[in-house]
């Protein structure tokens, strides 16, 4: 597997209570997929902070169908520029959005993370090495979920709580217990 298919995932990200980026398949893919291009862009350590991607490269990755690709980037764009994502790591609370700006002109799509994205992005030791080309063959927001924190612990059984399961997931509670567990 060459170093372009896999997403380091940060570990925190991956244990984030379900919010609106993970509220829907096709916003967890745009978000990871967005990640990976920040990720590389934001590793090469120059000083711009604005960087591009290909609309259809984020289309074909999603796999959005013509009808409503452009309503989903739109949507997409504007759920990660505005959604909080707080994390909680023992003694500290930390609250960010993933953009603080994007731009569409063309066929390219010019985004930028806020400073707090872009230095967890360029740190690489608490990450989770995820499968890229994997991430868009699950056909469920929930699939796609439980696929990070097995890798996220290493295919090991995680020892979560069923309540704290759920946020993660964000699995409805109409779900019965004994389905997840």
């Amino acid at each position: 597997m060459s170093l372009k298919e896999i997403l380091y995932k940060d570990n925190d990200i991956i244990m984030i209570e379900e919010n609106e980026i993970n509220s829907l398949l096709s916003l967890q893919l745009a978000f990871n997929y967005i990640l990976k291009e920040a990720q590389a862009f934001y590793k090469m350590e120059n000083t711009e902070t604005v960087f591009s991607i290909e609309i259809s490269s984020l289309i074909k990755f999603c796999g959005s169908n013509k009808k409503d690709h452009n309503s989903m980037i739109i949507n997409t764009l504007r759920k990660l520029l505005t959604t909080e994502i707080k994390v909680v790591n023992g003694k500290y609370l930390t609250v960010f959005t993933f953009l603080s700006q994007y731009e569409i002109k063309e066929k390219k799509i010019y985004l930028e993370c806020p400073s707090t994205v872009r230095e967890r992005l360029r740190k690489s030791n608490y990450y989770t090495a995820l499968n890229f080309d994997l991430l868009n063959l699950f056909k469920s927001k929930y699939s796609l979920k439980i696929y990070e924190i097995v890798k996220r612990y290493n295919f090991s059984t995680p020892k979560i709580s069923i309540d704290k399961f759920q946020k993660i997931t964000g699995y409805p509670n109409s779900y019965k217990n004994n389905d997840i567990t």
